[in-house]
């Protein structure tokens, strides 16, 4: 295999593997509510309306810096200001929408 596409594999099989985790979870979460009463089923939802977009929000920054990342595989001294950027940002998109759901 050429070195170009090497690259873009080895970037994308973290990438692959994280969406997958987050499949399987969501499997086994909706499996195990299988067996719970309608009042657990609506809290449920409740709670995960207002986390759903918030955890992609955060998925979307943390995976957006992915190319980035690959990018610097080499010297990796230079990608440490872009993953303390990614934290933060991740840091203050979960902090305003976890703060969101509060505010009436």
């Amino acid at each position: 295999m050429s070195s170009p596409h090497r690259a873009i594999l080895g970037a994308t099989i973290p990438l692959l593997l994280s969406m997958s985790t987050g499949i399987i979870a969501q499997l086994v979460g909706t499996s195990l509510l299988g067996h719970q009463a309608t009042a657990q089923l609506a809290a449920f939802a409740v709670a995960n309306a207002a986390l759903a977009p918030v955890t992609a929000a955060v998925s979307g920054a943390l995976r957006g810096m992915a190319p980035f990342i690959a990018l610097l595989r080499e010297p990796p001294a230079e990608a440490l200001p872009i993953l303390r950027d990614a934290r933060w940002l991740s840091i203050a998109i979960g902090a305003s929408g976890a703060g969101g759901g509060n505010a009436r």
